[in-house]
């Protein structure tokens, strides 16, 4: 069981008091975590995190597999709990769209992360 994030923040209950998520929400929001955090930038745990934030503005094709290769690197300490199925990849201005299908337990969920 973890605290839900909303926006950057924790979540709160009609009592002002911190939500909890568990289950697939749970995984699903661990897997954004690990996906939106720049890899080494958490001192406490310098491996938590994507290198995502490096994808080069290149050719479709080029950003897939580099962002094929981060998402699995940053998912990687889930094990088993957090699958990569499906990616792909778009240039909107000076930003990248990664959207992906995940396998979290035995959870299908869509994600889109902009870098």
């Amino acid at each position: 069981m973890d605290l839900l994030l909303r926006d950057g923040d924790q979540a709160l209950d009609a009592r002002g008091l911190p939500r909890t998520v568990e289950g697939p929400a749970e995984l699903a929001q661990r897997a954004m975590i690990r996906l939106c955090v720049p890899r080494g930038r958490f001192a406490p745990d310098p491996t938590l995190g994507s290198r995502l934030y490096q994808l080069p503005r290149t050719s479709r094709e080029r950003m897939e597999l580099l962002a094929e290769e981060y998402v699995r690197e940053a998912l990687a300490p889930m094990g088993t709990a957090a699958r990569l199925l499906r990616l792909s990849c778009s240039a909107q201005g000076d930003r990248a769209v990664v959207s992906l299908v995940l396998a979290l337990g035995e959870e299908t969920v869509e994600m889109e992360v902009t870098v």
